[in-house]
């Protein structure tokens, strides 16, 4: 329901009533769900969210509940997809899987598949995220884990160019989840659906989206949604500064006054979105989102033609993509850095 401090502060209580009777399962749930709502609202650091991992998975393996075994696992590997650590993330979502097949317990796998779909979709890896989505959706047994594999399928789908499925898609997923109160769900759907609208011809349209989705992530205190987006919008100026396909004359003459608008204030949006979401403490040195911005960077400053600073910054991002496993980040990278020779 995106109400972050309750959720943190109901969590609080639960550990210190669990510590308090020495509640295994309890507290195993409990340091669940505190990292979980904690990478959310990005408050957590790698210090305690490594802590609340480790005893997580100690205490929980010292019950006989399968369920809260793959609970506090899926909240480290989301703790880590938060944070930018891809592939401890991917190692984590592995594991899941392997653990749902030896147990035969298909939420494990579901959850691992959750955490593949979303690494994949921040990775660019959209042909793998699909793939991922698609195995979601058969997999699951309960309507949160059908709706998750729904959200990554329709993103991937938009991402790939088949926008008119995938916005279908996305938005049918987005109408159930918030008639059930599952708010979450903007998370992960608006940027891809604000890309969609670009996509069908609303470019104004599909920018105030993702600016309203920004808004929203701000009020309601998730800073690493919020920063996801605006790199999202980030990347649809860059894509209208030069673009890669060529506009059919329908396309230009509608969307004509926003095109002459982006030509002269595009390049300063783009930045200050980047430098903004560049600001997030929870975006260190050596993390995958800090990285994908300093990518961007490059690219920006590419199009400036200042090609030193764009080989400064494409450089520290492909250090950071190299050493987290990032391939589809890599690839973009080095295609940014030929392009400069």
């Amino acid at each position: 329901m995106c109400q972050y401090h309750d959720a943190l502060s109901v969590a609080e209580q639960a550990l210190d009533l669990a510590l308090g009777l020495d509640d295994t399962r309890g507290k195993a749930y409990a340091r669940g769900a505190i990292m979980y709502v904690k990478a959310t609202m990005g408050s957590v650091d790698t210090g305690e969210a490594e802590r609340y991992a480790e005893l997580g998975a100690l205490e929980s393996d010292q019950t006989d509940d399968p369920y809260a075994q793959s609970w506090v696992r899926f909240n480290a590997a989301w703790s880590f997809l938060w944070r930018g650590q891809i592939k401890r993330g991917r190692a984590m979502a592995l594991e899941l899987q392997e653990r749902g097949r030896k147990l035969g317990d298909p939420r494990a796998a579901s959850y691992g598949l959750w955490i593949l779909g979303w690494l994949d979709m921040m990775d660019e890896r959209y042909d793998d995220a699909l793939v991922h989505g698609n195995q979601c959706i058969e997999l699951a047994t309960t309507p949160s884990d059908r709706e998750i594999g729904v959200q990554i399928k329709g993103a991937a789908e938009i991402a790939r160019g088949n926008f008119g499925e995938g916005a279908a898609l996305l938005r049918d997923h987005r109408q159930r989840a918030l008639a059930n109160g599952f708010n979450y769900c903007r998370i992960g759907c608006d940027p891809p659906l604000g890309v969609a609208m670009v996509l069908e011809g609303d470019f104004a349209g599909g920018v105030r989206f993702i600016e309203a989705a920004i808004q929203r992530n701000e009020h309601e205190g998730c800073p690493g949604a919020r920063d996801f987006a605006r790199t999202v919008l980030a990347e649809l100026y860059l894509e209208f500064l030069a673009p890669k396909q060529k506009l059919s004359p329908s396309v230009m003459l509608k969307n004509l006054p926003f095109l002459i608008r982006t030509t002269l204030t595009g390049r300063r949006k783009a930045l200050e979105l980047l430098m903004q979401a560049r600001d997030n403490p929870l975006y260190v040195a050596g993390i995958y989102q800090r990285a994908r911005i300093d990518a961007d960077l490059g690219i920006l400053h590419k199009l400036s033609r200042r090609h030193a600073e764009a080989r400064s910054y494409l450089m520290q991002a492909r250090s950071v993509a190299e050493t987290q496993g990032a391939t589809g980040l890599l690839a973009k990278i080095d295609s940014a850095l030929a392009d400069l020779t």
